[in-house]
């Protein structure tokens, strides 16, 4: 399972909300890429649109009150967890990421740069508390992005540690809905979980 501090919820949507999506596609990435506030990228079939935005949306007040009820006021006492990195391909996102974290948090979040197979061990083993990285679909499904990397798999087959029985389920039995609808509104239900549980 997920370690302190990210076991708690409220660190992970004090986080979520203490990053500007918008500077970070528009500014930091010169608009070569969209905000995200979802899994599932505009136009990719069962996208969730808009809808989910304001879950995770930049409200660094609210991340600073969520902090300091998770027992950091003021960032006061939040370990020097690293935000690890397969090489330097996303190092400009993950400095701006940093800086917000310390600008809205007041928390330091050092970067660790791993080659690709040292960072390879290191995902499927669950040694990084936090790590910035892209992945690309197999193929163009809602199942393929969700599932791949979020249903909830023991080490060394799972990319990460969160688990939520629910979004597990959903994935699962969407995978075998053959009704068109109803398997994206699964989707969408998950997508939904997965943003409000910060996975």
């Amino acid at each position: 399972d997920q370690k302190k501090p990210y076991s708690d919820l409220r660190v992970r949507q004090a986080i979520s909300h203490a990053v500007d999506r918008e500077v970070l596609a528009n500014v930091v990435m010169q608009g070569t890429a969209s905000a995200a506030y979802s899994m599932l990228p505009p136009g990719f079939p069962g996208d969730a649109g808009s809808s989910l935005d304001n879950i995770q949306r930049f409200d660094p007040e609210m991340g600073r009150q969520l902090l300091a009820e998770a027992g950091y006021p003021g960032g006061r006492g939040f370990p020097k967890k690293e935000m690890v990195l397969r090489g330097t391909e996303m190092k400009q996102e993950a400095q701006a990421i940093q800086q917000m974290l310390k600008d809205n948090l007041n928390i330091d979040l050092p970067i660790k740069i791993l080659e690709a197979k040292a960072y390879s061990t290191a995902l499927m083993q669950w040694e990084m508390p936090l790590s910035l990285g892209g992945f690309s679909q197999d193929f163009p499904d809602a199942h393929n992005m969700l599932s791949m990397v979020w249903r909830s798999q023991p080490k060394p087959f799972g990319r990460q540690p969160w688990k939520n029985g629910e979004f597990d389920r959903l994935v699962d039995s969407a995978a075998v809905e053959m009704d068109h609808e109803k398997r994206m509104g699964m989707y969408a239900d998950a997508q939904k979980i997965l943003a409000e549980d910060v996975g």
